[in-house]
């Protein structure tokens, strides 16, 4: 009995070579390119990075916030710090001081009460 034999075609060896280099590429591509791949590990190092600078200002921010709490405590309060206080929350001041603003608590502050309204002589100087 004769058997047929088939020659096999060059397209026909390229196949699974072809498949295999595809399914490489693709975890090539992910591997770099991915949600986990090397770019986002990089950009997920730098914003570490830059919220370990945010948490650190944030820590030294809330220090000084309890420190400045703790001089306001009822069983000691310091003198100094609830003057500056009650100055600044009713806009008082003596004829002699100068006053000085920093950033948002001149905006707390309406205009007419700050220092004596009934002698505005200090505001010329």
């Amino acid at each position: 009995m004769a058997t047929r034999q088939r020659r096999s075609s060059f397209l026909g060896k390229l196949v699974l070579p072809a498949v295999l280099v595809a399914v490489l590429g693709y975890f090539a591509y992910h591997l770099v390119n991915g949600d986990l791949g090397m770019r986002a590990r990089e950009l997920m190092a730098a914003e570490k990075k830059a919220l370990q600078a945010t948490h650190a200002a944030l820590v030294l921010e809330r220090k000084h916030l309890e420190a400045r709490v703790q001089l306001l405590r009822p069983d000691k309060i310091d003198a100094d710090l609830a003057d500056e206080r009650a100055r600044m929350q009713l806009g008082y001041a003596h004829p002699d001081e100068i006053v000085v603003f920093r950033g948002s608590e001149r905006a707390a502050l309406p205009v007419a009460s700050i220092g004596n309204s009934q002698d505005p002589s200090f505001l010329s100087r």
